[in-house]
């Protein structure tokens, strides 16, 4: 305690208060004069909390010693055992780290630490963390050469190394410190079993419980063995008799509930479940232990009164929060999940598991930026945090960055290889990239994702939710994967059962809807729609998809009635702009389908205003003036944004001029304003608009250098490589510089994409022509200058000379 914290005597009034005053002063003074007194009963209290299993106040008590002394090595080990028992691993090993820092004679503290290291690089394979725990090993041994764990940490880490006849000397040196340890005999029959010596493992099994017949942990580890040979009578037989010989033992009763679950024995399961939450009834635990078996079986409604009791009873239990946020999230009520997330991040603003639970509300509500923000804190804590980074994967996706989500799935399967979700990745990933064998690659890692999944049980990393969302997200790959490659039908049964997986996630209905259009089925399909609404009142897809099929019939007055509905909806704060910045766009769309000009550059204007950097507005706004023979109206109107402070939008007003100038053939100009854009703000959506129209103009108006035209161009697609019109441009400018091989690659993957999202391009068709002229692949070249002319004089998309063009090259053939 500080001494500015102690109170002070003063003046009273009256013999009672001075007889207080004199009270509380001697008692603040003689905690101010005794910090060692209260450190100490802190540390006791602790301990005797953790003895009774009430972990919560064991972990307040440790923390308040800490905060008295915060080199106090005890209370950091209290506190790294109180984490353990409490499921948090990451906080557990910080304080064992602190433990270890602090009291170098803490053997038990460096062994357990050293087992987390060594767990860790058998998850990930950092050599960091496997000579770590070497190092914690030979410590302990240098100091007592005797410490059986010791050896038998030393003999994990020899294993991971390969070094495997001196871990089984080591294992043996353990055995033989204590012939009668039961744990060291363990160890040595699991080494045997991984190395497929049944009839070694066996004997030690039977040795041991020879020794002692009593033994919970003999009779569960000689349980498991006999599951692994598929000997499923004698292993319930072995868990069974854990339970009577240790009635009270969690871990025996926990593992006979496991075991009825995995074999889809639910009644006897059950009855497990409820035996062991018994054993903790008045304890947070031991009622969750019940309420995560209700969630894993999709018994929510049994599930969720058992969290919110919790929760109503020990508010600070975070688990149940995180459990309950999930089931929420689950059945749709987002904000229900975000009420869970924000009343742990209130006391614990880093917390890691409520971060994950707001990331994964903030991404059904397609805002990817504060999704991407909540995990970024994760990532800083932990960078090798499984769901951490397949949400990561997946916002990134979500935002269309499609190279900063094929780092984080790097990352996810460098360093978790094993791990499911980053199979769905995979999926997801061939999906992106598009054409038929990225489509096929996409679907048989679906198939096999969900075969894998059929034979997965949650727990670990993987939790109910994720389990049912991955299942429904595998079908969702697999169906858009059929769907591209032609087969409707089963696309539509993929979708279907990703329904049924998962009826509360928007996107399966937006897919199915897409069926219905694909079946002409407009009714179904705006059920659909509609459907999806209901669960998320501003998803775009589906309010894209109602507009398409409202303006096709030209009921305009109820598309714009179902935007303006969703705007009213939409919260008024800083991470939603982007959001209603995109439904303002939408409303500029049905105004510009009506050819309102006004209606549309209000709406336009109105979306800039909310999400300056809204390229798909940018755009649109540009052409209006364009197309409204008024160019020097938006360029007046862009240079009053370069001009008001602060210049945070300048580069995308800047972008602006040098698209409308290039729309009125004013190359020039053009060029000088997407070179400011770019040394405004480079890496932003807009710059890359630049960026491609730039290397644009240097090809095809000879306004630049075409090396630099092709470095720009390769830096657009690098960060934007689903983008077909940036493919183009990349193709076309290695075209004009007589690599036509590289043309080909780039203006083909333009084609591919196009085609993928249910388009053609007439103009991507004429520009891969003449690559494949270039080529000498005459026949090939014919094909799609035909294509070319066909389409675009059908659609009206290409321009007389753009037509000539295409002519001209198809007779010199």
């Amino acid at each position: 305690m500080n001494r500015s914290e102690c109170p002070r005597s003063g003046h009273g009034r009256g013999l009672l208060f001075v007889l207080l005053s004199v009270l509380l002063l001697t008692l603040g003074l003689a905690a101010c004069s005794n910090p060692e007194k209260a450190k100490a009963g802190h540390l006791q209290r602790g301990e005797q909390y953790f003895k009774d299993k009430k972990y919560p106040e064991a972990a307040l008590e440790y923390r308040n010693a800490l905060q008295i002394d915060d080199k106090l090595a005890a209370a950091h080990w209290g506190l790294a055992q109180t984490y353990e028992k409490q499921n948090n691993f990451i906080s557990a090993v910080s304080e064992l780290q602190q433990t270890v820092a602090l009291d170098q004679n803490n053997a038990d503290a460096a062994v357990r630490l050293g087992n987390y290291y060594i767990a860790g690089y058998q998850s990930n394979h950092d050599k960091k963390l496997k000579d770590e725990a070497q190092r914690l090993a030979e410590q302990v041994l240098q100091r007592d050469p005797k410490h059986i764990e010791g050896h038998i940490l030393k003999a994990t880490v020899l294993y991971a190394g390969g070094e495997r006849d001196k871990a089984l000397a080591e294992l043996k040196t353990a055995v033989d410190l204590d012939p009668q340890r039961i744990e060291s005999m363990m160890s040595l029959a699991r080494y045997y079993v991984q190395e497929h010596d049944n009839a070694n493992a066996e004997t030690i099994f039977k040795r041991a419980l020879s020794l002692n017949d009593r033994s919970a942990l003999a009779h569960t580890q000689y349980g498991f063995f006999h599951a692994q040979q598929g000997h499923l009578e004698q292993a319930e037989a072995e868990f069974r008799k854990a339970i009577e010989v240790e009635p009270d033992d969690r871990d025996a009763r926990r593992t006979l509930a496991s075991f009825y679950l995995s074999n889809k024995q639910l009644d006897k399961a059950e009855a497990a479940f409820k035996d062991l939450a018994a054993l903790d009834k008045d304890r947070p635990e031991g009622q969750a232990v019940l309420a995560d078996y209700y969630a894993i079986v999709g018994r929510v409604d049994e599930a969720l009164p058992i969290y919110q009791a919790i929760i109503a009873k020990s508010p600070d239990y975070t688990q149940a929060r995180y459990q309950l946020g999930e089931l929420l999230l689950q059945r749709g009520d987002l904000k229900g999940a975000q009420e869970q997330a924000d009343a742990v991040l209130t006391k614990t603003q880093n917390d890691m598991g409520a971060l994950k639970l707001r990331a994964r509300v903030a991404m059904q509500q397609g805002l990817a930026k504060q999704a991407t923000e909540d995990l970024a804190q994760v990532l800083k804590q932990d960078p090798r945090e499984q769901i951490a980074l397949y949400l990561m994967t997946q916002a990134q996706l979500g935002a269309g960055q499609l190279e900063q989500a094929r780092s984080y799935a790097g990352d996810l399967d460098k360093y978790h290889p094993d791990y499911l979700p980053g199979k769905l990745l995979q999926a997801q990933l061939n999906l992106r990239a598009g054409g038929e064998a990225n489509f096929k690659s996409a679907q048989r890692a679906s198939t096999d994702l969900l075969e894998r999944l059929s034979k997965t049980t949650p727990g670990g990393q993987i939790s109910p939710a994720l389990l049912t969302e991955l299942r429904a997200k595998a079908y969702t790959a697999r169906g858009a994967a059929t769907l591209q490659l032609g087969n409707a039908a089963a696309a539509r049964a993929d979708f279907q059962a990703a329904r049924d997986t998962s009826p509360n996630a928007p996107e399966v209905y937006v897919n199915l809807a897409g069926i219905a259009l694909a079946e002409n089925k407009p009714q179904e399909a705006e059920q659909l729609y509609d459907r999806t609404l209901q669960i998320d009142g501003t998803n775009l897809d589906a309010l894209g998809g109602l507009i398409n099929l409202y303006t096709k019939v030209q009921q305009f007055d109820k598309a714009q009635a179902r935007i303006d509905q969703a705007i009213a909806a939409q919260p008024k704060n800083d991470a939603t702009k982007t959001a209603s910045a995109s439904l303002h766009f939408l409303k500029a769309q049905i105004y510009g389908i009506q050819q309102d000009v006004n209606g549309a550059q209000t709406e336009l204007q109105r979306a800039l205003e909310l999400d300056p950097n809204n390229a798909a507005a940018l755009t649109a706004l540009a052409a209006l003036y364009i197309n409204t023979k008024d160019p020097q109206k938006a360029i007046d109107q862009y240079r009053q944004v370069i001009a008001r402070p602060p210049d945070t939008d300048d580069a995308g007003a800047l972008a602006l001029i040098g698209m409308v100038e290039d729309g009125r053939n004013n190359r020039d100009a053009a060029v000088t304003a997407y070179k400011d854009a770019l040394t405004r703000n480079p890496e932003a959506t807009i710059g890359a608009i630049a960026g491609n129209n730039l290397a644009w103009d240097y090809a095809e108006y000879g306004k630049g250098n075409l090396d630099e035209g092709v470095r720009l161009a390769q830096g657009v697609v690098q960060k934007f490589p689903d983008e077909p019109g940036y493919a183009d441009t990349l193709g076309w400018v290695y075209f004009k510089k007589g690599l036509y091989s590289a043309a080909v690659e780039q203006l083909q993957k333009a084609v591919n994409q196009t085609k993928a999202r249910g388009g053609d391009s007439p103009l991507y068709r004429l520009h891969l022509g003449h690559a494949l002229v270039g080529m000498g692949r005459t026949q090939e070249a014919r094909q799609q200058l035909q294509q070319a002319i066909s389409i675009g004089t059908e659609k009206k998309s290409l321009t007389n000379e753009q037509l000539d063009d295409a002519r001209q090259a198809l007779a010199k053939l």
